[in-house]
């Protein structure tokens, strides 16, 4: 019933302020992108799975020294840049083929 109503209540909007349903579609994926995005941001702490956490367990060390070299290098960029935050953009590609047979 809910969904007949609401259904009703889209098409007399459309109609009474001449929206178009791309509009409302633009819209309602904006108000949906905004609230995914601050639940999104709301979560304190990532949860790893186990197999991170047994991998973590053999490169921990490795890692840690990584990291110290990273952030040195963050701060490099930083300083150049007046103190401002690098834009890092991280793509990866996968290079195996979907539904290929074997």
């Amino acid at each position: 019933m809910k969904s007949i109503a609401l259904h009703f209540n889209l098409k007399f909007l459309l109609k009474r302020n001449k929206m178009t349903s791309k509009t409302l579609f633009s819209v309602l994926m904006v108000i949906a992108m905004i609230f995914g995005i601050s639940s999104a941001q709301a979560a304190d702490k990532i949860v790893h799975d186990g197999e991170y956490n047994y991998i973590e367990a053999q490169h921990s060390e490795e890692w840690a020294k990584e990291d110290k070299l990273i952030d040195a290098k963050l701060d490099e960029i930083r300083k150049r840049n007046g103190g401002k935050r690098p834009n890092i953009l991280y793509i990866l590609v996968d290079d195996g083929r979907c539904c290929d047979s074997p």
